[in-house]
């Protein structure tokens, strides 16, 4: 076998196996939402932590929700845009916070890879089309050029990694309309 050949076959598996995990999440969400209906009918909000994977970052922003207040809080395996906008367009989420350096960006210019110009495409998509609440973390880049940029797309909270954990709380409620 070339090793041209066992990259492709590697390539497959792990697409499979990406694949597999967002169909279990799918799964996950139409048994947990009947109807897939949106937050005033249930009754319970919904918060999609999208941080590029299970990580401890992850389960500290969970655990942080969590105590203080009563949603639903879902970390998907790591997403791309696309995949996201698809959970904002069937209205499976109320809340999305993300980690923009985690996301997979379909970019023609630096596939797989990310760049500042992807993630402000990615949001004002998000907001503007479909009206999400968005709170963003992010890492880098660090100019500030950035960052003005990001709160020009109609984020709701932006956050520089690492921030302070009642800022980020409070982000949460005033998003779901509990402060």
């Amino acid at each position: 076998m070339t090793e041209g050949s066992k990259r492709e076959r590697l390539e497959t598996i792990k697409a499979l196996a990406y694949k597999k995990r967002l169909r279990h999440l799918y799964k996950l969400l139409d048994k947990k939402r009947t109807g897939l209906r949106k937050m005033s009918s249930t009754g319970m909000a919904h918060v999609l932590v999208c941080t590029g994977g299970e990580s401890e970052l992850s389960r500290l922003i969970c655990e942080l929700i969590r105590k203080r207040y009563d949603v639903e809080v879902m970390t998907p395996p790591a997403l791309s845009d696309a995949e996201l906008l698809g959970f904002a367009k069937q209205g499976l989420v109320d809340l999305f916070i993300i980690v923009l350096n985690n996301i997979l960006y379909d970019s023609k210019i630096f596939p797989g890879r990310f760049d500042g110009e992807s993630s402000l495409h990615f949001v004002s998509c998000l907001r503007g089309t479909y009206h999400v609440p968005v709170i963003a973390l992010y890492g880098y880049p660090r100019e500030t050029s950035y960052a003005k940029r990001l709160k020009l797309t109609g984020i709701n909270f932006l956050f520089s990694i690492p921030c302070k954990v009642k800022e980020l709380q409070d982000a949460v409620g005033k998003c779901l309309g509990f402060i």
